[in-house]
């Protein structure tokens, strides 16, 4: 499945879709957040965060092909609000 199936899956429907983004990302983002954080506790709960972004604002997502470096993009901001 691609991003934008991915996308419209959790548009519909959003339980299985946002699980089937986390499993697509879910490592990948954690391992980029504490890349930035340096600390597992602290990249545990900036993923956490992310997700609920996620969540929120996915129907903002204009063009689902993108939904990787969105998904990056609200990570690092996580990160970065975790980090001051």
């Amino acid at each position: 499945m691609n991003d934008a199936a991915l996308v419209g899956l959790a548009l519909t429907n959003p339980q299985q879709g946002v699980a089937a983004i986390y499993d697509r990302y879910g490592t990948s983002l954690f391992n980029y957040c504490y890349s930035i954080l340096r600390s597992q506790a602290d990249a545990g709960d900036a993923l956490q965060e992310s997700f609920v972004t996620v969540i929120g604002k996915l129907n903002q997502l204009r063009d689902p092909d993108k939904l990787r470096p969105w998904l990056y993009a609200i990570a690092r901001n996580q990160c970065f609000k975790q980090h001051r």
